[in-house]
């Protein structure tokens, strides 16, 4: 089961990271018709260092240091945060330290794009009904905690970080995710604080015509408009279910508020779940987006900033 593919921030024509349910892979030569990869870290290399421990859907590279990886696994009662200046290398030359001994449902990883120092960890709790923000000043070798959400959810918050570039001292941080969809007034949320993470949390949802609150399904969800535009955070947003129909709305965050790009079913491509935007390429106009779909993934393409949006995969 593919989890989630990296390029590398220094070499990204060449070099890639795969993670999957069977481990780490690497490969150095990724833009090959057939790249070749290299099993790095096994599932049982490991569980030989966190005893019964699974991998998560979390990988994480830095353009701060070449050969830079940080990985976040569990075995279910505990959170393991793993990191490595020489991916390629081996289990050899992974650390790993305990982020957290309490039960986890869902988890994502940021590591601060100005210093690897500074590395931010968002755990989500179905029993305790908890999300929580755990992070490390010294590159995860200890960590502290800060409550956002506590006993609110059915289901917990919690899958989705995201700390802008402009964030200089990672001051500023999104968090989202999956709530509650039992509660039409409730939903997704989507959170920021302006004083690191263990300052103060503000519910800045965007509320959909349904009436219910809007949040990042996925990490990828969250992207920065290019430094023409820096004061912009888009978000693809899932707006939980009515009836049968998943629902999402691609969304700009000025600083202050939210503006719609698209109707809630992304115009003529219904039924998107919301799973995730793309980058952006030179001429800082372009946008994609990717959906998970139920039976019907999609990719959309916009060329205005997400005004208006395009198909490109023909259901």
């Amino acid at each position: 089961t593919l989890l989630v593919l990296r390029l590398d921030p220094w070499d990204p024509s060449n070099k890639a990271l795969c993670l999957s349910s069977t481990g780490l892979w690497a490969t150095s030569n990724i833009r090959a018709i057939t790249p070749t990869w290299t099993n790095v870290l096994t599932l049982a290399q490991m569980q030989s260092s966190v005893s019964g421990a699974a991998f998560f859907g979390a990988l994480i590279m830095s353009p701060n240091v070449s050969g830079f990886a940080g990985l976040l696994v569990t075995n279910g009662a505990a959170t393991y945060y793993g990191r490595t200046n020489n991916y390629s290398g081996g289990s050899a030359t992974w650390t790993w330290t305990l982020v957290d001994s309490g039960q986890t449902t869902t988890v994502a990883l940021w590591v601060s794009q100005h210093t690897t120092n500074n590395i931010f960890v968002v755990k989500a709790t179905n029993g305790a009904r908890q999300t929580i923000v755990f992070y490390s000043t010294n590159g995860g070798s200890t960590w502290s905690s800060k409550i956002i959400l506590d006993g609110e959810f059915n289901s917990a918050l919690g899958g989705a970080l995201f700390i802008p570039y402009s964030s200089t001292s990672d001051s500023i941080i999104y968090v989202g995710g999956n709530g509650d969809q039992g509660d039409g007034t409730h939903g997704s949320k989507t959170f920021k604080t302006i004083t690191g993470a263990g300052g103060t949390w503000t519910d800045i949802s965007y509320v959909a015509s349904n009436s219910k609150k809007c949040g990042a399904v996925s990490q990828e969800a969250f992207t920065e408009s290019p430094s023409s535009d820096s004061a912009n955070l888009f978000l693809m947003a899932s707006i939980g279910f009515t009836g049968n129909n998943p629902g999402s709305v691609p969304l700009k965050y000025d600083g202050a508020s939210w503006t719609a790009l698209q109707s809630e079913d992304l115009g003529s491509i219904t039924d998107w779940a919301g799973s995730g935007f793309g980058g952006w390429p030179a001429n800082n106009t372009q946008l994609q987006v990717h959906d998970a779909g139920f039976g019907a993934g999609k990719v959309g393409r916009s060329v205005d900033r997400g005004v208006t949006w395009v198909d490109r995969t023909g259901n």
